[in-house]
């Protein structure tokens, strides 16, 4: 996985959402889906976790997904990049999680059209950091000379679900 920084955004991470336990449960808490009138507390959260810090707080989960294609003069499609924003707390940044370039297009030229096009959809957006997590060696390679650093990060995979097969 690759991380790219806009100016001097700050280092992000994900968060579980873990709803205040109701006052008749001593010793325990409850995990929830994020509610309206959470809003105050989840800021406040924030604000202590991260030292007062002044600025936006997003206390609620925003996320933006697009799929943007790159076409020759033929009107064919040469290339897709599926990019996703996600903001929360004092956190705002993006994902390439897919690029795609035809075989018989100029990988570097496409691909570098498309990652630009992606960084300035997340830019409006306010992302501060931009995430490609490269699926082979040539992506590998392109994302560096655009930059992109290499991080550290962990992955679990889930068990499948035998509700989710559909065939035989």
């Amino acid at each position: 996985m690759f991380v790219h920084h806009k100016g001097s955004g700050l280092a992000c991470e994900l968060v579980v959402w873990i709803a205040q336990a109701p006052d008749d449960i001593v010793g325990a808490t409850m995990v929830s889906l994020v509610q309206p009138s959470d809003r105050p507390g989840i800021t406040d959260l924030y604000r202590r976790n991260y030292h007062n810090r002044s600025g936006r707080i997003e206390p609620l989960v925003r996320h933006e997904s697009q799929t943007l294609v790159e076409k020759d003069a033929a009107g064919n499609v040469v290339g897709l990049a599926q990019v996703g924003y996600i903001a929360h707390g004092p956190h705002a940044y993006g994902t390439i999680y897919d690029l795609e370039v035809a075989l018989s297009a100029d990988y570097d030229v496409v691909a570098s059209t498309l990652v630009d096009a992606c960084v300035e959809w997340l830019s409006q957006r306010g992302a501060v950091a931009v995430l490609a997590s490269p699926s082979n060696g040539r992506e590998d390679v392109f994302f560096a000379k655009m930059g992109y650093e290499p991080i550290r990060y962990r992955r679990r995979y889930l068990p499948v679900q035998a509700a989710y097969y559909t065939g035989a």
